[in-house]
């Protein structure tokens, strides 16, 4: 069960991360930035955190999307960031808006997705190759993909992942790479739950052998979390995101390969868990 408070056995992991990584956040010099979600969808309707958002005719949506977030940071003083999931582009970018209105990109994760449209269908991405047992399968995914025929698609992905397991074992490259096409059609086909926790699981994989791979998945991961919309869903999978984030950015520390960006992605997960587990109908008691 999901409880609002949180027990001292049970810290935050991005809190770790990021006040462990900027010594500037543990002398207290700095704190986070707000964080807005806009959620740009298909038809090009478009919400901020939730509430609809009018968009004047003929102006583009991120041109009034990014003007709003400057009168935020104005009337705040300080820089918002600003997580957009656009499902026209297929992708999710966080944006930061400082006072005087410039702006930097501190993350972006793109998909093709969305129904095929007249200008032809989108791409499906690259597989490596695969025996030639696996590869009829992959066509036939790659052909209901490009044909929408999502469901398909899905139950195909299924197919190919539980084969490739029970041929080459759940760690060998054929499956891994068979679970990442499995997660990508997932994502296709609006299932952004089931994506998220198979990038996830992946990304436990990748780390568990010392590929740095596991880094893309948790990213990818993060994108695909940021679109559930359901409140109790969205904090088990940001905890089970968190919990999976740890070990992949100790290790990169440990290793010398920490960046600035770094401390991007803990902390809009952070961020966002701190809004959902705010709301009123999720105060429910019990373990986590």
């Amino acid at each position: 069960m999901i409880s609002k408070h949180t027990r001292p056995d049970q810290q935050d992991y991005s809190t770790q991360l990021y006040t462990t990584q900027n010594p500037s956040v543990q002398a207290g010099t700095t704190r986070p930035a707000a964080l807005f979600r806009v959620l740009i969808d298909h038809d090009g309707g478009t919400t901020v955190d939730g509430v609809p958002f009018h968009v004047p005719e003929g102006e583009p949506v991120h041109v009034t999307v990014l003007d709003v977030m400057h009168h935020h940071a104005q009337s705040r003083g300080e820089p918002v960031e600003v997580a957009i999931l656009d499902r026209q582009h297929s992708d999710v970018t966080l944006v930061e808006v400082a006072p005087d209105g410039s702006s930097r990109i501190l993350l972006q994760e793109t998909h093709d997705e969305g129904p095929v449209s007249a200008a032809g269908p989108p791409t499906v991405p690259a597989v490596a190759a695969v025996p030639d047992e696996l590869a009829d399968l992959v066509g036939f995914i790659r052909h209901s993909l490009d044909t929408g025929e999502l469901e398909r698609a899905a139950a195909l992905a299924f197919r190919l992942r539980e084969h490739a397991e029970r041929r080459f074992g759940p760690d060998h490259q054929h499956t891994l790479e068979a679970h990442a096409l499995e997660a990508y059609v997932a994502h296709r086909s609006g299932n952004p739950l089931l994506a998220t926790g198979m990038c996830l699981e992946l990304a436990r994989i990748r780390h568990r052998h010392g590929d740095p791979r596991a880094l893309e998945e948790v990213t990818r991961a993060a994108a695909a979390w940021l679109r559930i919309d359901e409140v109790p869903a969205a904090v088990d999978h940001g905890r089970a995101l968190l919990a999976v984030m740890l070990p992949v950015w100790s290790a990169r520390a440990n290793q010398g390969r920490r960046t600035a960006a770094d401390a991007v992605l803990p902390r809009l997960v952070n961020r966002r868990m701190r809004t959902l587990t705010e709301e009123p109908d999720l105060r429910v008691t019990g373990a986590a």
